[in-house]
């Protein structure tokens, strides 16, 4: 969980950001100045300890609310994001529901 979204170090003084912090924060900037459009693509099973972390990056507030108490603003920009996976059976209804699902059969 920390490797994804971030923590506190370990002396708790200075948040350092997560796998998907970082390129979050990083793609929202780029979009938001190139007026590009971006796409992070999530590939794996969804797990009910991050993926509501990101429910606010789906609903229309479309913000990423960090553990820091930072929030990352997307706004309007035109970045996208993509889960790709096998199952939806751990995903909640809160979750999906922010979702277009494309179903593709083997």
């Amino acid at each position: 969980f920390d490797q994804i979204f971030g923590h506190f170090s370990t002396e708790g003084l200075n948040w350092v950001d997560g796998t998907f912090t970082y390129h979050f924060r990083k793609m929202a900037q780029q979009a938001m100045a190139e007026e590009e459009l971006r796409w992070i693509i999530l590939d794996g099973p969804i797990e009910p300890e991050w993926i509501e972390n990101l429910n606010t990056v789906l609903d229309s507030s479309r913000k990423l609310c960090l553990g820091s108490g930072e929030v990352i603003q997307m706004g309007e920009t035109p970045l996208k994001l993509i889960f790709e996976t096998d199952s939806l059976k751990m995903a909640c209804p809160a979750t999906i529901s922010r979702c277009n699902v494309i179903y593709v059969e083997d």
